[in-house]
C-alpha cells in the first residue's frame, strides 16, 4: 500500500474520532515534536527545566492516563525519532498538567552484540504508562531525581 494511500486512510480514521480525542492527539502531536526538536538543539537539563513550567496542574483530568499514553504513542508515529525518552517527557507533561504524579525513569542494559543502550519509561501510581518493552533488561539508574514538577 502506497504512503499516500495509508496517510489518506489514517486521515479518515482520525476525523472519524470524536472532537475531543482529535484535539487530545493533536496537543500530543505538537508536544512530541516540540520535545524531540528540543532534545536535538538544547541540553537535556534546559529542556527539563522548560518543561517543568509546563507541566504545572491546569487541566482538569478528564483523560484516563492511559488515553493520554496512547495519545503520545499514536501521535509519536508522524513524529521523526521520538524516542522512548522523548514519549515519556511529553506524557509527563500532559499528566502533570492534569495534577498526576509521575516519575520518568532511565535505564541501561546490553544489546545482543553487549553494546550499551538506554531507555526511557514513565511510571504512575505503581504501573508502567509507556515504554514498558522489556524492562528486565534495564538496570535503572540509581539516585535519578525527577526534576521536572
Amino acid at each position: 500500500m502506497s504512503h499516500l494511500r495509508l496517510a489518506i486512510q489514517n486521515m479518515g480514521k482520525f476525523l472519524r474520532l470524536p472532537v475531543a480525542i482529535q484535539a487530545l492527539c493533536l496537543r500530543a502531536l505538537a508536544l512530541t515534536l516540540f520535545i524531540r526538536i528540543c532534545l536535538w538543539v538544547i541540553p537535556f537539563r534546559a529542556l527539563r527545566s522548560a518543561l517543568s513550567k509546563l507541566s504545572k496542574p491546569r487541566l482538569s483530568p478528564d483523560q484516563p492516563a492511559g488515553c493520554l499514553a496512547w495519545a503520545v504513542q499514536t501521535a509519536s508515529i508522524g513524529v521523526p525519532r521520538a524516542t522512548c525518552l522523548t514519549q515519556a517527557l511529553a506524557l509527563q507533561v500532559l499528566l502533570r498538567r492534569r495534577g498526576t504524579d509521575c516519575h520518568l525513569r532511565l535505564g541501561v542494559g546490553h544489546d545482543a552484540n553487549g553494546g550499551v543502550v538506554a531507555h526511557a519509561w514513565l511510571e504512575s501510581e505503581g504501573r508502567v504508562l509507556i515504554g514498558n518493552q522489556e524492562l528486565s533488561r534495564y538496570s535503572p539508574f540509581v539516585g535519578l531525581h525527577d526534576q521536572t514538577g
